[in-house]
């Protein structure tokens, strides 16, 4: 049934094998685009149920369990890496904007970094699903560029706000104030 007779299941090596069926497993499932629900259900039905059945007749050392354990992390959150840049979003939309500094001189400027925030998130979910989905290059600058763009469009929808996009340029922070 696969299990190895006769070698010391306390050595690493024995459990080897685990680890490459394991690796292989996921490696399958690597380029489909699975929700974060997707990679829990996988493994949980499939990935988990691989050490079990040696765990059944052997104890895995711990050195073993610390080595199959980021395996399975990794692909778990490799949904949430993307261009070098890993990161968990706030479950609720509401902490996005506790980015914001909490002592804004007037409810205008609170408003101004609410307007640059969203860009942000906008600009980030967009490189990202271009990332993703459409396997274009991740380049931070240009993310950079376009929120900066999309920032001062968005704000200058404003009738107060009354900076064209070179002053906008030179100095965002100025232009909030």
């Amino acid at each position: 049934l696969g299990i190895p007779i006769g070698d010391n299941p306390r050595k690493e090596r024995m459990w080897n094998p685990i680890k490459e069926k394991l690796t292989k497993k996921l490696l399958g499932w690597k380029h489909r685009h699975l929700s974060l629900a997707g990679r829990v259900c996988l493994l949980n039905s499939v990935v988990t149920t691989l050490p079990l059945y040696f765990m059944s007749i052997y104890k895995m050392p711990k050195k073993v369990f610390t080595r199959i354990k980021p395996i399975q992390r990794n692909f778990l959150w490799e949904c949430c890496n993307w261009g070098s840049l890993a990161t968990v979003l706030p479950a609720n939309t509401v902490q996005h904007f506790s980015q914001i500094p909490l002592k804004s001189p007037s409810k205008e400027v609170t408003k101004n970094w609410r307007v640059i925030w969203c860009a942000t998130i906008w600009n980030t979910w967009q490189t990202r699903n271009n990332y993703v989905f459409r396997e274009k290059a991740f380049q931070p600058q240009q993310l950079i560029k376009d929120i900066h763009v999309t920032a001062w469009n968005w704000l200058s929808l404003d009738k107060k706000f009354n900076y064209n996009f070179v002053q906008w340029s030179i100095n965002p922070g100025e232009c909030l104030m």
